[in-house]
C-alpha cells in the first residue's frame, strides 16, 4: 500500500514540475530578433533606384543582398519607423530606420544622413515616425546591418523637395589656400557657403577607417605642426583608401572640402576639413626613408631595382652575385 501511495506522490510532483516550467525564462542561447534588425520584406520589391523610379525598401534590401554596384548612389523611398538620433550640434546628421509600411518589418537603417536637400540638421529640424522620405546615397551591408552608409541625405520629405542651390567653390586648385590662410578663413566665418581647395604638407597620418575606406590626417605649411585636421578624407579624386600607409608624412597634397571649426567633447576647438573631402593632387615621397637611413633593400621579391654588371667574371664561374628567390636574399659565388 505504501508503494502505491509513494508512486502517486511522485507522479504528482513530476506533473507540478512540468507545469512550472512554463514560467521559466528561455535559455540564454536563444535569441529573439529585434525590430531594428528585422529585414524580412513587408512588400514586393519595386523600383529601379533612379530619381524617377526609386527603389522601395524591399528592393533596396534585395539590391544589398546582390552585392553588385554598391559604389553607386541610388534613391530609396520609405516610411520612417523610428528615429535613433539627430545630432544637430556636432555633425548635423541623423540615424533613423525606414520600411515600406512604417512598421519594424523589413527595416533599412539610414546611418548618419543629412537633412532635406543635403543640408545639415539644425535644432529646428524634426523627423518623426510616419514621415514619408526618399533617401539618396550608397547602400551597404555593414557587419550584417543593411543600411544607407554615411553621407546620404533626404531627397524628399512628405512629398516636398528642397530648392537646389548650386554649390560654388570658394577658390580653385590653382589658387588653393595655404593652411594658414584656410585657418584665417574659418576663423573669419568665410567658409560656410562652399568647398575650398587647401594646399599643405602632411604632418601626421592619424587613423584609417575600414568602414568608410578613409583616412584622418593633419596638414600644415611646414609639415611639422598639426594645424589643420583632414577628417575622414578620401584619396585622389575621391578614391577609397586601402590602408593607413596609403598616405605618408612629408607628402604635399591639395585637398578639396568644407572647412569648419569643430569643438570636441573636451572643449577643444579643432580646425578641420570636414568629412567627404578628397585629394585633388598629391606629390612627394610615397614611402619616405628614415632620416638616418642611407639605403634600405630587403630583396624579398627581387633585387630591389639593383642591376648586376660583371666587369671581370672568372671563367670557372657562372655568376658572382645572384638573387635567391627561395631564401629571399642576394648570394655570392666563391672561387
Amino acid at each position: 500500500m505504501k508503494k502505491i501511495i509513494y508512486s502517486m506522490m511522485a507522479l504528482a510532483m513530476t506533473a507540478t514540475a512540468f507545469t512550472s516550467c512554463e514560467d521559466v525564462p528561455a535559455p540564454y542561447n536563444i535569441t529573439f530578433e529585434e525590430g531594428n534588425n528585422n529585414t524580412t520584406p513587408s512588400a514586393p520589391a519595386t523600383g529601379t533606384g533612379v530619381e524617377a523610379d526609386p527603389f522601395n525598401v524591399a528592393a533596396a534590401l534585395k539590391y544589398i543582398d546582390a552585392g553588385q554596384n554598391l559604389d553607386k548612389e541610388v534613391y530609396v523611398s520609405g516610411t520612417i519607423v523610428s528615429v535613433k538620433e539627430i545630432d544637430a550640434t556636432n555633425y548635423g546628421n541623423a540615424t533613423y530606420f525606414i520600411s515600406d509600411d512604417g512598421t519594424t518589418k523589413g527595416q533599412l537603417t539610414v546611418y548618419r544622413g543629412y537633412a532635406l536637400g543635403n543640408k545639415k540638421f539644425t535644432p529646428n529640424d524634426v523627423l518623426k515616425a510616419g514621415d514619408k522620405v526618399v533617401v539618396y546615397g550608397k547602400l551597404v551591408n555593414f557587419n550584417g546591418t543593411k543600411e544607407f552608409t554615411q553621407g546620404n541625405y533626404i531627397y524628399s520629405l512628405n512629398g516636398n523637395k528642397a530648392s537646389q542651390t548650386p554649390v560654388v567653390d570658394l577658390n580653385t586648385e590653382a589658387t588653393a589656400w595655404t593652411v594658414a590662410e584656410a585657418v584665417q578663413k574659418i576663423q573669419a566665418g568665410q567658409t560656410a557657403n562652399g568647398e575650398a581647395y587647401v594646399k599643405g604638407i602632411i604632418a601626421e597620418v592619424a587613423s584609417y577607417n575600414d568602414k568608410y575606406k578613409s583616412i584622418t590626417y593633419y596638414i600644415s605649411d611646414n609639415g611639422t605642426d598639426k594645424t589643420l585636421q583632414v577628417f575622414s578624407g578620401k584619396g585622389l579624386n575621391g578614391a577609397d583608401f586601402t590602408a593607413k600607409t596609403d598616405l605618408q608624412a612629408g607628402q604635399t597634397v591639395v585637398v578639396k572640402g568644407n572647412l569648419k571649426a569643430f569643438t570636441n567633447k573636451q572643449g577643444q576647438v579643432i580646425m578641420e576639413v570636414d568629412k567627404d573631402n578628397k585629394i585633388i593632387s598629391i606629390s612627394g615621397p610615397s614611402n619616405p626613408q628614415p632620416s638616418n637611413a642611407i639605403l634600405t633593400a630587403k630583396f624579398e621579391t627581387g633585387m630591389d631595382n639593383f642591376t648586376i654588371k660583371d666587369i671581370n667574371l672568372p671563367s670557372e664561374l657562372t655568376y658572382i652575385w645572384k638573387h635567391d628567390a627561395s631564401k629571399k636574399y642576394m648570394k655570392a659565388s666563391f672561387t
